[in-house]
């Protein structure tokens, strides 16, 4: 069996979130069920993997990151191809992830987090991202085959970048030795965010409905977990909306605490603008917590509304304020939406079932099932 090659930006537990945490957890879940050899790739240091190269070190913190380590990438790909013996390439795409700068000699696919066009369409302050939006599709036009973490990114590049064929959704996935119910007593009327704090994850729009929110429930409790550019004026608007005993910061919280944060608080808000996938919901599901998501690209994926969560549109204030209420609120709808997810995701998002999908692309496009693909034709 040929030995693989995972390519990315970001890895757990130097970089904890997105696509870091994907890569660690599809690698770690191959070895399983993969016969060859599995390397990850990155310029994250001290990772604790035998099997884990670390190539240009330090780019997390140089100009363009994920951009200059893929030029400078791109200069070394195939000498890293023969060293490491692989067969196949998996780069991880979208933004924060990798662009391809030539096709290299063996096969390469793709999993694709979210696009730049979503960035750009959907973000006033980044339109500029659509400049490379170009590239980014000049990079998938030139791969065998694309994975697509959600329906709603599929979509998109069939939609935005005419990619028809060679196509396939397999989503994330959700460690429930890691994240789990664990029985623990609610806080009261208590919600919960954990994400970046910035414009695309919405935190700005949940701060803006929490006025309306404690007229209806005076003792409301929101937890902020995160660090980002927007921490300041979050802050800000926490005191001019007097909210200060209603919000509170708890920071970049440590990994090992988030799966208590889930199981101790009444209901988790994912307030984003889009999202390629909705990890922090299926973390939250199988955690046994309800969620209330924004009914945007890649949330509306994961979270059935009414059966295994809750959406609203993004920017309904009055729309996010009901849902809260209702769900603060009735104790029975949020027993039965907890037991929905949990079991959507043993069904969905179990990372063994995941991780056979991905090792079965692998096979295809390697030619090692006898099976056959279709391939973009450009």
């Amino acid at each position: 069996m040929k030995n693989i090659g995972i390519f990315t930006h970001d890895l757990y537990p130097y970089k904890p979130w997105g696509q870091g945490r994907y890569v660690y957890e599809l690698a770690k879940n191959l070895r399983r069920v993969y016969e060859g050899k599995i390397f990850v790739f990155s310029p994250s240091p001290g990772i604790d993997d035998p099997y884990h190269v670390e190539v240009f070190g330090g780019s997390h913190a140089s100009a363009g990151k994920n951009i200059g380590f893929s030029i400078k990438l791109g200069f070394v790909l195939e000498n890293l191809i023969r060293k490491y013996d692989l067969g196949l390439v998996h780069y991880q795409g979208g933004p924060g992830g990798l662009f391809l700068i030539k096709k290299p000699s063996i096969p390469v696919i793709y999993t694709v987090h979210h696009t730049y066009y979503q960035q750009s369409a959907h973000i006033e302050n980044q339109r500029w991202k659509k400049l490379l939006f170009l590239w980014e599709m000049f990079s998938y036009r030139k791969s065998d085959f694309l994975i697509c973490v959600s329906p709603s990114t599929k979509r998109v590049l069939g939609r935005r970048y005419k990619l028809k064929e060679g196509l396939r959704v397999i989503p994330n996935g959700v460690d429930g030795t890691r994240f789990f119910d664990m029985n623990l007593p609610r806080i009261p009327n208590s919600l919960f965010f954990m994400g970046r704090l910035e414009t695309r994850k919405g935190i700005d729009f949940l701060l803006k409905c929490m006025p309306v929110v404690k007229n209806g429930c005076r003792d409301v409790r929101l937890y902020v977990a995160g660090s980002g550019c927007l921490k300041r004026e979050l802050e800000e608007m926490t005191e001019h909306f007097g909210l200060h005993e209603n919000v509170r910061f708890l920071g970049v919280i440590d990994d090992r605490d988030v799966n208590e944060w889930y199981n101790k608080v009444s209901v988790v808000v994912i307030p984003s603008v889009f999202e390629g996938f909705g990890l922090n919901a299926i973390e939250a599901m199988s955690c046994g917590t309800p969620v209330i998501a924004t009914d945007v690209d890649g949330l509306r994926d994961v979270v059935e509304d009414g059966v295994s969560g809750r959406l609203v549109p993004y920017n309904d204030v009055e729309g996010l304020r009901g849902c809260v209420l209702d769900l603060l609120r009735n104790d029975l709808e949020r027993q039965q939406l907890a037991e929905n997810g949990k079991n959507r995701v043993k069904a969905l998002y179990d990372w063994q079932n995941i991780s056979r999908q991905v090792a079965k692309i692998y096979q295809i496009v390697i030619g090692g099932s006898g099976e056959t693909v279709r391939f973009h034709c450009f």
